[in-house]
C-alpha cells in the first residue's frame, strides 16, 4: 500500500513537471500565431549600397537603414509588404543594411 501512494505521488509529480516545462517552453499564442503574418526579408551590402528585399502576406511597414561611415546614417522610404529597396552612403561604403520595423 505504502508503493503505491508513492508511486502515484511521483506519477503526479511527473505529470506537473512535463506541463509546467511545456508551458515555460512554448511562446505566448499570439506571438506564435503572429509569425504567419510577417514578412521575410533579406539583406545586405554590395559593392558598398545596403539592399534589402521583403515578401510576405504583411500590411507591416519597414524602412532599410544604410549604416553609413563618415556621416549619418541614411533611409529608405517606408514601404508597406512586399518590396526591394537599396540606400547608398554619400561618403564612403555602407557598413551594415538594417531593416527597421513599425
Amino acid at each position: 500500500m505504502q508503493f503505491s501512494r508513492i508511486f502515484g505521488r511521483t506519477v503526479a509529480l511527473s505529470f506537473l513537471a512535463a506541463g509546467t516545462a511545456a508551458v515555460m517552453a512554448a511562446p505566448a499564442g499570439a506571438e506564435a500565431a503572429d509569425t504567419t503574418l510577417q514578412l521575410s526579408c533579406a539583406k545586405g551590402v554590395s559593392n558598398g549600397v545596403a539592399y534589402a528585399s521583403c515578401a510576405g502576406h504583411s500590411g507591416e511597414e519597414w524602412r532599410l537603414r544604410a549604416d553609413c561611415p563618415w556621416q549619418p546614417d541614411r533611409y529608405s522610404a517606408w514601404q508597406r509588404g512586399d518590396g526591394n529597396v537599396s540606400v547608398g552612403c554619400f561618403a564612403g561604403d555602407a557598413r551594415a543594411a538594417i531593416i527597421e520595423y513599425r
